[in-house]
């Protein structure tokens, strides 16, 4: 089972360092808006893929994937201040 996840560090402007003296830039003419990173609009995220072997999937790590991917663990996602890879959770 494979996932691909993106990471953006839109998080640290909007949670962690809040300060109108940051300026949030737009690459290539995108912002990096939540709708603009799920989409793959914005260029400037770090992609990650999530592994879990077949032997595994209804093991720890894969029940842990399969919850990340759920909608509960994607309102966790996004309530803590990341972007979930679906919209409207």
């Amino acid at each position: 089972m494979v996932a691909d996840l993106r990471y953006t560090y839109k998080y640290y402007i909007d949670r962690l360092y809040i300060s109108p003296d940051i300026k949030i830039l737009k690459v290539d003419g995108i912002m990096p808006s939540d709708e603009n990173v799920r989409n793959n609009s914005y260029a400037f995220v770090t992609p990650y893929n999530a592994v879990i072997r077949s032997t595994d999937i209804d093991e720890v790590g894969g029940r842990f994937l399969n919850w990340m991917l759920s909608d509960e663990g994607q309102a966790c996602i996004s309530q803590a201040g990341y972007v979930s890879l679906k919209d409207n959770i």
